[in-house]
């Protein structure tokens, strides 16, 4: 799932799936997904790292490292996974980690990915 963020920008991947679920206005051909995160790294995890699965059907893995700026993730979707104009994005972490479990904070969601936006493009792929 996805939780909060105490009163700042974005939300945060918890546990190890999160799923994005939309429906578009119309029948695009194919789409480009462009999501702006931060990976949660800690001592514990150098890495973050996970697949995205777009309608069931594996779409990329991704690995980030800590950089102190937005990553940007750019995630292809062919019109030919895409029945009634919806869309399922699943993230699937390899390695989420809580606060807690590093001794920063006593929050024990495991957190993988900060989302902070994303924008729907259509695209010829």
């Amino acid at each position: 799932g996805w939780s909060h963020n105490s009163n700042k920008l974005g939300i945060w991947s918890e546990g190890s799936v999160s799923t994005l679920l939309f429906k578009t206005d119309k029948n695009y051909e194919n789409l480009k997904l462009e999501i702006s995160c931060q990976p949660y790294i800690t001592k514990k995890n150098n890495v973050s790292e996970f697949d995205i699965y777009v309608n069931d059907t594996f779409n990329q893995n991704i690995k980030l490292v800590k950089n102190d700026r937005d990553e940007k993730i750019e995630i292809l979707i062919n019109e030919k996974i895409v029945e009634k104009n919806e869309i399922k994005i699943d993230f699937k972490f390899k390695n989420p980690v809580s606060p807690y479990e590093v001794l920063e904070s006593p929050d024990s969601r495991k957190l993988g990915i900060l989302l902070k936006n994303i924008k729907i493009i259509p695209k010829t792929i």
